[in-house]
């Protein structure tokens, strides 16, 4: 699936997104931008990641299942979305061990994690939201909603519930939140 988006950013140069499925050849640039935010605290305003880093054989695996989307502005890298049922690692681990106390909020079969990422250079352009709403028509093929973890910490969860995540439950640390795939989301 592709989506064009035409912006003038602040040189009046156009912009191009493009938002299809991961291929194989994405991962070392999906890699990249993992290990980038990872890398930055909590305390960093534009966002982070936290947990386990994602390898190349388990997000190849994410891409045969075509789990994830990823966004190119102008043929650049500039982020994706991945759906994680397949990992065992032990943050997904832990995913799936939560998402069994918050099942009641969810119907239908529901994906225990998922990780949005941009690229620095594009944040502010709505990279996410875009992400988000192409991803949903791929994903709705084999989930009806998703599960994940954002941390209380992270500046970013008004722009996740703007983008159609909903808060189910929090602690002193984190927010539980769903993504119902076959909602309308704005």
């Amino acid at each position: 699936m592709n989506t064009d988006l035409r912006r003038a950013n602040s040189q009046n140069f156009p912009v191009e997104l493009t938002i299809s499925s991961g291929t194989a050849e994405d991962v070392d640039q999906i890699l990249k931008l993992q290990k980038y935010w990872l890398q930055k605290t909590r305390a960093c305003k534009q966002g982070f990641l936290f947990g386990c880093p994602f390898s190349q054989k388990q997000l190849l695996s994410i891409v045969r299942k075509a789990e994830i989307s990823v966004a190119w502005v102008n043929q650049n890298f500039a982020g994706f979305f991945l759906l994680d049922s397949l990992a065992e690692n032990v943050l997904t681990q832990d995913y799936k061990e939560r998402l069994q106390k918050y099942r009641h909020h969810f119907t239908g079969t529901v994906c225990p994690r998922a990780q949005i990422a941009v690229h620095p250079k594009y944040l502010g352009m709505g990279i996410s939201k875009r992400l988000t709403q192409s991803s949903t028509a791929t994903f709705k093929k084999s989930y009806d909603a998703v599960f994940s973890i954002v941390s209380k910490q992270n500046n970013n969860m008004s722009k996740h519930l703007h983008n159609g995540w909903e808060i189910i439950d929090e602690d002193d640390e984190m927010y539980y939140v769903k993504l119902d795939l076959n909602k309308k989301n704005t």
